[in-house]
Order: structure tokens, then sequence, then C-alpha cells
């Protein structure tokens, strides 16, 4: 392929045709070599086992839930910290819907 283009194109032609096809072979190795952690599908122990020396809220700390719109319970895993944030941000949203302004059918008249 490259002897090719070696013969029928132009220099710039060909680093630009060899480097389309090096970048998604290096991004691919480099994707393979990642650790990739599916939380999700891992045992208690193998949590344990992962969050063992880490900072708390960088642990992985995983719970049965109801995503919204189903009825089937899944694994949701996020790190501490992840949780503390949702959970701030629950908290906002519930506080601004029990404002005393707030209501269904719009503003509450005095």
């Amino acid at each position: 392929m490259f002897s090719a283009c070696r013969l029928t194109a132009s220099k710039g032609l060909c680093r630009a045709l060899r480097a389309s096809l090096l970048l998604p072979l290096i991004m691919g190795v480099a994707s393979c070599t990642a650790p990739q952690h599916n939380f999700a599908s891992m045992t208690e122990a193998e949590l344990l086992a992962y969050n063992a020396g880490r900072p708390v809220l960088k642990q992985i700390f995983c719970q049965k839930m109801k995503p919204t719109s189903s009825h089937i319970r899944r694994n949701v895993c996020r790190s501490v910290e992840d949780w503390v944030h949702h959970n701030e941000r629950t908290l906002l949203t519930i506080g601004a819907m029990n404002s005393g302004d707030y209501s269904v059918f719009g503003r509450t008249r005095d």
C-alpha cells in the first residue's frame, strides 16, 4: 500500500495517509491497555480489594436502584465523592420544590 503511495502520490499525501492509518492503531492499542473496571459486575470481595488503601472519597460504593421509567433494579456504582455530589444536588432540587412560592399549578397567591 505504501509502495503504491510512493509511486503515484506526493510526499505530503503519503505522510497524511500514514498518519491517518497510524493514529487509530495507536489509539486502539492505548485503549486496550488502559484498565477498565466494571464495578457493577464486581463481587463485594472484589470491591473491598479495589477500595483497600484508597482515600474514602475515591472509594467505590454500589447500590441497587431503579432508574427513572424502569421497574428493574440495577446496581449503580459511583465513587463516594460522586454519591455526595449526587445527594447534594437532590437535596437542592427537593429544597427548591418545597419553597413557599412553588406549586405544581404555578406561583401561589398571597
